[in-house]
């Protein structure tokens, strides 16, 4: 994207500004904001064994340069209910949130801020899913977002996608051999490339 590490840990952004690194590991970003580095365990309540990770997926694909408020579920809880709020972010992207994962087979999430669930899913490996409690009605960008997934049905009759505009690969070599889509809008869509593509 531009921009340089130094040996000491400091990035260079392309606009000449600088992160700092800290002692503890963390960034801090010319705003005054703080980052914290891939993988670094975030709170999210003393109540539930639920674990989000900063993602490092998210910084490499999703956010130019460094980003925040991007986190990946590593907890052991096979139905998850998203917080709205974790470590001090509101959320607005559910991106790589559970890809890979092994054990969730239910998503539940009440927050109308998520503008993008791309590759939420990819490569879950879960063969069930339940997403009926999913509220998509401001997400623009589902690209790849069951991509590869090992889910054999998919009922996403819930899923309101009338603002989406990528659905790219969105179910692109997913193992899925029963899928519901009758209540797809795609009059917003602008790329379905390669949308079904086993």
């Amino acid at each position: 994207n531009g921009d340089t590490v130094k040996p000491n840990g400091n990035i260079v952004h392309q606009d000449g500004t600088v992160s700092e690194k800290q002692p503890d590991g963390n960034l801090i970003k010319p705003d005054g904001s703080l980052v914290k580095p891939a993988g670094t365990v975030v709170p999210v309540s003393k109540n539930t064994d639920y674990t989000f990770v900063t993602n490092s997926n998210a910084l490499a694909y999703e956010v130019p340069g460094l980003g925040k408020g991007y986190y990946k579920y590593v907890g052991s809880s096979s139905t998850v209910v998203i917080p709205k709020t974790i470590d001090g972010y509101e959320l607005t992207s559910y991106f790589n949130m559970f890809s890979g994962n092994t054990i969730v087979t239910e998503v539940i999430s009440y927050n109308k801020n998520i503008t993008s669930m791309a590759m939420m899913f990819t490569s879950l490996g879960t063969t069930s899913l339940n997403v009926s409690k999913l509220d998509t009605s401001n997400v623009v960008n589902m690209r790849g977002m069951f991509s590869a997934a090992e889910v054999l049905s998919l009922d996403l009759r819930g899923f309101d996608t009338s603002k989406v505009s990528n659905m790219s690969a969105m179910f692109g070599g997913a193992k899925a051999t029963s899928l519901n889509l009758s209540s797809f809008n795609t009059s917003n869509v602008e790329n379905m490339s390669s949308m079904f593509m086993d």
